[in-house]
């Protein structure tokens, strides 16, 4: 098997925050923000590596010290993907391969690895190293750990055998066993995962979702230029979801329309990302959608001053419509970039709008929408030598294709 790298896209909510909580349907979407894990040979094929020098992990196991023999009877068999985890296997895990593991951020990655590692692959499997890069930021509501879960999955199943090389018509076998097993990557890490992030992962373009469990892919998701401004405040996600619940029951007739309002937004939005209008079009009138998006989640009580602050100055440049993405509080804003505003006016404006923000803000050039989980064997030594170092364009000047559409 020839060397190879698998990417998936991070994802953010584009309308229905807080809303969802509420059983009221919320629109993700991919961003072009993307983590890539590169797959190649040990000179040891009796051990496996994960090198994920964005959390400062790299850790090798020996195959042959893995716990095969605890694997429970439904877990070594042919059987359909299990849709939780062995509360068994995570035990002896956590005794034997993860022992000493402590950093929260490490276990989790190695949890995920070796658990999936374990599902899908045997004893038997030729030992490879698995070299991960994130080129977004980990731990900021992006969707980082279903990238890292589908990149696992993705690899794990290619080196495996169990799927092969992309094909220009997708294979809905291949996407869904992608996603099946990176939604237990995402029980490793999370415990009780929506399975939206790695829905998003894998397909790439939007999803509609409601909750329990209902998801609807939106086909042909058109690219829209995003503007991503990570503030570093850290969210408080539970609290502000209670916050959203205490208000509502304190003021039922106040906040009940917000909520609806806010459903409104999000179905508005599905019809015009179905509607098959121009580009432009579309753009445009989800740029109103995100303006009306925003005032009625600050209505709820969910913002910060310094997602106000993103807000006021890309307002100022007219750079596009800003609102705040998932939980608030801090946490991540993105900026639907006007439709008739160039390449080099954005460059521009983005420049500036790096030099109005205070320096601790990470401010990223992406794009709405696009591919999901894709596939590479562009992977030279000189790739490799540079992996951990490499940005989203530099990997992306590599020759990719995709499983999903």
């Amino acid at each position: 098997m020839k060397n190879f790298i698998v990417s998936a896209p991070g994802k953010v909510i584009l309308f229905g925050e807080h809303a969802v909580v509420h059983n009221k349907p919320a629109i993700a979407a991919a961003v072009s923000l993307r983590t890539y894990t590169g797959v190649e040979d040990l000179a040891d094929t009796s051990k496996i590596e994960l090198d994920f020098a964005d959390i400062k992990f790299d850790h090798q196991w020996a195959i042959e010290d893995l716990p095969w023999n605890e694997l429970s009877a439904s877990r070594s068999s042919e059987s359909a993907i299990p849709t939780s985890l062995d509360q068994h296997v995570v035990d002896i895990l956590n005794e034997t391969a993860l022992k000493g593991i402590t950093n929260t951020f490490q276990h989790a990655a190695a949890f995920a690895f070796i658990y999936l590692y374990m599902s899908i692959c045997s004893r038997d499997t030729p030992g490879k190293k698995f070299t991960t890069r994130s080129t977004l930021p980990v731990g900021a509501g992006l969707g980082s750990s279903a990238c890292l879960s589908v990149c696992l999955s993705s690899a794990l199943l290619r080196v495996a055998g169990q799927i092969t090389n992309p094909e220009p018509t997708p294979s809905e076998e291949f996407i869904d066993l992608i996603n099946n097993w990176a939604f237990i990557g995402e029980c490793c890490i999370h415990g009780n995962p929506s399975g939206i992030d790695n829905t998003v992962a894998t397909r790439g373009g939007a999803v509609k979702f409601r909750r329990p469990n209902i998801m609807e892919p939106i086909a042909n998701f058109p690219p829209v230029k995003l503007v991503l401004t990570n503030t570093g405040y850290p969210r408080r996600t539970s609290e502000l979801v209670a916050n959203v619940g205490k208000l509502r029951k304190n003021l039922p007739t106040v906040v009940e329309p917000i909520l609806d309002a806010i459903e409104h937004v999000s179905e508005e939005a599905y019809k015009i990302l179905n509607s098959g209008q121009s580009s432009s079009a579309i753009a445009a009138n989800l740029g109103s959608l995100v303006h009306i998006n925003h005032a009625l989640l600050v209505a709820l009580g969910v913002s910060h001053p310094a997602l106000e602050q993103t807000k006021y100055v890309a307002d100022s440049l007219k750079l596009g419509e800003t609102k705040l993405t998932g939980a608030g509080g801090g946490g991540c804003a993105i900026t639907l970039v006007t439709e008739d505003v160039s390449k080099e006016e954005v460059h521009s404006k983005v420049a500036q709008l790096r030099e109005k923000l205070p320096a601790e803000f990470q401010i990223f050039d992406t794009i709405l929408g696009g591919p999901g989980v894709g596939y590479t064997e562009d992977y030279p030594q000189a790739v490799a030598d540079k992996f951990a170092s490499m940005e989203n364009d530099d990997f992306e000047k590599l020759s990719w294709s995709y499983w999903s559409s």
